[in-house]
């Protein structure tokens, strides 16, 4: 799933004219709403799964034929509302089949996939458009979309939420007259989100996957521009260096089977309490000396490294919000909205998606007016005041729907 959308995302990246033309990351953060209803009204999860794999094949397409900016830019739309399907469907079919305890483990894997294609897409890509041209990275583009559609059609459904739907059976307890209810699906989906967005537990979790992203893609847009002059290195200097900032998540099984066990509160709020002092320092790191080099390489390690624990313990965090949601379902439906993993799952991506939006800008603004420390410093600051937030979150794991 992450490996997949990553990899073809960075890959369109490296085809000349594109960085210059569209902006990093510019996915479409609405759709991911409309992703979520579907995904929850859709018994087969694959559906939605095919959706987005035939959404990002429309896009792949579209970039490599392409010959206008109105072409690319609808294509970019269109490869951020495939993402919309895959990262909202995904978790929601997942978080079916191996339930809380494991998913922790489960998203620290995909996220692990998501980062390897992350790094492999433009190598991969701009190797073969160096040595066989356009063409022969289209074909491997659509073939992987092809492998993946049909290993979602292989895929296995989940049968235990259609056998615990209630059935239409009379027997001798049944009363003659129909009871009232009090349920009702269209009301209960606004109320879903209501009582979610009321949430302090909920909100934090939407705070950790807007801070991480725009970390993340601060300093990703950062660093290979600011290599060069602080250094004087090349970029492939700086894309070493940004390996020091996806490569932990290669230890995301370790750190999901952590999160799984003692939940998001002190996790989340000791990386971020962690983050403060490291981007002071990383502010300071600016000398061109060996010593100050090293130093910066390992300040990018350490974020990268708290800011996956963050984020991957919250992913297990609202997962259990997921799993609460079905459980209370189960037991009083007059109360409680149905069906609310996929919205839960969308609102998180929402959240990822306006970070992903706001790092460069954020990063830009502030670099320009107060230079590389004070942009570190207004990280610092932020990092600090959202490990507070974080300390005073998800207090005892109470769950957001009380039964």
């Amino acid at each position: 799933m992450g490996f997949e959308n990553m990899l073809l995302t960075t890959t369109v990246k490296i085809v000349p004219g594109l960085p210059s033309i569209l902006k990093r990351r510019a996915g479409v953060a609405p759709d991911k709403v409309l992703v979520g209803v579907l995904a929850d009204k859709c018994r087969a999860k694959k559906v939605p799964f095919l959706a987005g794999l035939l959404i990002m094949a429309a896009s792949t397409l579209m970039f490599f034929f392409g010959t206008s900016f109105n072409v690319l830019v609808v294509a970019r739309l269109l490869q951020g509302s495939a993402a919309a399907f895959i990262w909202t469907a995904g978790p929601t079919y997942i978080n079916g089949r191996v339930g809380t305890d494991q998913m922790g483990t489960a998203m620290a894997w995909i996220t692990m996939g998501s980062s390897v294609g992350e790094v492999t897409g433009p190598v991969t890509g701009g190797l073969l458009y160096e040595k066989y041209g356009h063409f022969a990275l289209l074909t491997v583009a659509v073939g992987i979309i092809m492998v993946d559609i049909v290993l979602r059609f292989i895929m296995e459904e989940d049968d235990s939420a259609v056998q615990s739907l209630p059935k239409d059976i009379s027997d001798e307890r049944t009363p003659m007259l129909p009871q009232p209810t009090l349920y009702q699906p269209e009301a209960s989906r606004s109320r879903l989100i209501i009582i979610l967005l009321s949430n302090g537990d909920f909100i934090a979790s939407l705070w950790v996957g807007f801070m991480t992203a725009v970390i993340r893609t601060a300093l990703e847009m950062m660093i290979p521009i600011s290599l060069p002059l602080i250094f004087n290195w090349s970029e492939s200097y700086g894309g070493f260096v940004l390996l020091c900032l996806i490569g932990p998540s290669l230890l995301g099984p370790v750190i999901g089977n952590l999160t799984s066990a003692i939940g998001p509160r002190y996790p989340s709020a000791f990386s971020f309490l962690v983050l403060g002092p490291i981007f002071v320092v990383f502010g300071f790191a600016t000398e061109n000396t060996l010593f100050s080099k090293a130093v910066f390489c390992l300040c990018v390690l350490g974020i990268g490294t708290a800011s996956f624990i963050a984020l991957i313990s919250h992913w297990c965090a609202i997962s259990m919000l997921a799993d609460n949601s079905a459980k209370a379902n189960q037991q009083d439906r007059k109360r409680v909205p149905t069906d609310g993993a996929g919205k839960i799952y969308a609102l998180m991506n929402i959240a990822t998606a306006a970070g992903l939006l706001l790092g460069p800008i954020w990063a830009d603004l502030v670099a320009e007016k107060w230079g590389w420390l004070g942009m570190c410093i207004s990280f610092a600051a932020i990092a600090v005041l959202s490990g507070v937030i974080e300390a005073f979150a998800w207090r005892g794991m109470q769950a957001v729907f009380a039964v």
